[in-house]
C-alpha cells in the first residue's frame, strides 16, 4: 500500500512500505519496472524497463516465480537486449546486445519479425557452447532462451532489457 511520506510535492517524496520510492531530489529508485508513455500518444506508445535472470539452460525472468515480459496484443514492439553471462569462476564470460523487433496479432500470438545480434565478448571456453536467442515462451510473452553446453560450472545470464510497444493493427 502506497503512503505518502510527506505531500508529494515537499520534502521527504513519496514511499510504499517506508521504502523511498521518489526522493526530495526526484531521484526514483526501489522499482521493479519503469513504464514511460507519451501523453501525446495516451495508451498508444509505452516504454518500460526491466532485468531478467536465470541460470544454465532455461528461459530467462523477471523474479523467481517464472514470470516473463508482457508484449500487448495488436501492437509492434522493439525489444533492446543487453546480455551477459559468465560461469561461477569469473574465467567464461559472454556479453552481447540484441535488437529484436516483435508483432503481436488479435489473439496474442507473438512473433518475431527481425532480430539482430551483436557479440560485445566472447570468452567462453572452445569447448563450450552459450547461446541466447528471443523466445515467446506463451501468448503476449517475450524472453530469452539460453543453452549452454560442454560445461560443468553454473552459468549466470543477466540481462538489462528495454521493450517499446506502439498499437500496430
Amino acid at each position: 500500500m502506497a503512503t505518502n511520506t510527506k505531500t508529494f510535492n515537499s520534502l521527504g517524496g513519496f514511499s510504499v512500505g517506508n521504502k523511498t520510492i521518489v526522493s526530495d531530489t526526484f531521484d526514483v529508485s526501489n522499482i521493479n519496472s519503469l513504464e514511460i508513455k507519451n501523453s501525446y500518444f495516451s495508451s498508444d506508445a509505452n516504454k518500460t524497463d526491466y532485468i531478467l535472470k536465470g541460470s544454465g539452460t532455461t528461459i530467462l525472468t523477471v523474479d523467481n516465480a517464472g514470470n516473463y515480459i508482457n508484449i500487448p496484443s495488436n501492437t509492434i514492439s522493439f525489444v533492446t537486449g543487453t546480455i551477459v553471462a559468465v560461469n561461477n569462476t569469473g574465467s567464461g564470460y559472454y556479453s552481447l546486445k540484441v535488437d529484436t523487433i516483435l508483432s503481436s496479432n488479435v489473439s496474442g500470438v507473438v512473433s518475431i519479425i527481425n532480430n539482430f545480434t551483436t557479440i560485445l565478448k566472447d570468452n567462453v571456453d572452445p569447448s563450450e557452447t552459450w547461446v541466447i536467442t528471443p523466445n515467446s515462451p506463451a501468448n503476449q510473452k517475450f524472453s530469452y532462451a539460453t543453452t549452454v553446453s560442454g560445461s560443468s560450472v553454473p552459468v549466470k545470464w543477466i540481462c538489462y532489457l528495454q521493450v517499446v510497444n506502439v498499437s500496430w493493427l
